[in-house]
């Protein structure tokens, strides 16, 4: 079973792993309060520019990787690198993943909206898991709801 983690950031959402096979990044303003949204620091503390991953992109013009290769959510691609539910390796929409994980909001309303809405979503949902073409099916990724770090378990009939 993929599990993913959500954490809660000033009632911002973000994906704290992937499958474990990647790393998300904290998204909202607690992220970027730690420095300017494309700048970093070298070891001697000067700052110094973050630059984007190059990621591949695909005949539909979607770039395709792993999602800890960003270091801000907008340096993410737009197919996102994960396992199925039946073992074979493809990409989620970054876009469909945001938008259950609640990484898309970016003001209060919208993160309170989400929260309700996140309430009465079930306590798994599967996403389509596709080539890196963003078009060929391969199988689902499952993302179940967590509280805190205490998995949900799903509703399982006898």
């Amino acid at each position: 079973m993929k599990i993913i983690s959500v954490i809660k950031v000033v009632g911002v959402v973000g994906v704290a792993a992937v499958a474990g096979l990647t790393v998300g990044s904290t998204v909202g303003a607690a992220a970027r309060s730690h420095s300017e949204a494309g700048v970093s620091a070298t070891a001697d503390g000067k700052p110094a520019p973050v630059i984007a991953p190059d990621y591949p992109t695909n005949e539909s013009g979607q770039t395709y990787g792993r999602i800890d290769q960003g270091v801000w959510p907008e340096h993410e691609p737009d197919l996102i690198l994960v396992a199925a539910s039946n073992g074979r390796e493809g990409y989620v929409a970054k876009a469909t993943l945001d938008e259950i994980t609640g990484a898309n909001v970016s003001t209060l309303e919208e993160a309170i909206a989400w929260q309700e809405q996140s309430d009465t979503r079930a306590d798994r949902v599967l996403i389509p898991v596709f080539e890196n073409d963003g078009s060929t099916f391969l199988g689902s990724f499952e993302i179940t709801k967590t509280i805190g770090e205490q998995l949900v378990a799903p509703d399982t009939e006898d």
